[in-house]
């Protein structure tokens, strides 16, 4: 959903090849804004503004990040190389993209300028699914895709702490981030 809760994003085959559609709540003003062609997208987040989307898709056997404007307009490659980059989130202030990349040789979470620039690796021990806190000091994430807790970094990196733990099982997308807890 769109920060302000009006609009929904979302990656859909009903064109033929999957894009990333928009469409407001009521299901109305239903707009496809990729033109990818062989593509596999996965939806990562809403900038700030509401203007713009951050995704990864997987072309080939590649998988890297893109921004694409909701307004229309061309999507940008903001990841380049031969990792696997996934799961972009917005910083709050919309300065930062982060994202999970196996560039190390296991997922790590890394940040980047939104408006492009040198990549920041931000965890050491593993780190996937990042959220920034409400105040913009710190990501909370999961360890991987068969992660055993919550933990938590400070934004420019340092020492990870576990927040919350439980059995590896696959759990690393149910929780969530809000600004009175997790």
């Amino acid at each position: 959903f769109s920060g302000d809760g009006r609009q929904v994003a979302f990656a859909s085959d009903r064109s033929g090849n999957q894009q990333l559609w928009v469409a407001n709540l009521d299901g109305s003003a239903l707009r496809s804004v990729t033109e990818l062609q062989d593509a596999t997208v996965s939806l990562g987040s809403w900038s700030p503004d509401g203007r713009r989307l951050a995704f990864d898709a997987t072309m080939g056997d590649k998988t890297q990040i893109y921004v694409v404007p909701v307004g229309g307009g061309p999507l940008k490659r903001v990841t380049d190389g031969t990792a696997t980059e996934i799961d972009p989130e917005w910083s709050r202030d919309g300065r930062w993209i982060y994202f999970a990349s196996n560039r190390t040789g296991r997922p790590e979470v890394w940040k980047m300028p939104s408006a492009g620039g040198d990549l920041i690796q931000i965890t050491k021990g593993g780190g996937f699914a990042a959220f920034e806190s409400s105040d913009g000091r710190y990501l909370y994430y999961a360890k991987g895709v068969e992660s055993d807790g919550v933990w938590k970094v400070a934004v420019s990196g340092g020492e990870e702490a576990e927040i919350i733990g439980f059995p590896k099982a696959g759990f690393w997308g149910y929780w969530a981030l809000v600004d009175t807890g997790i």
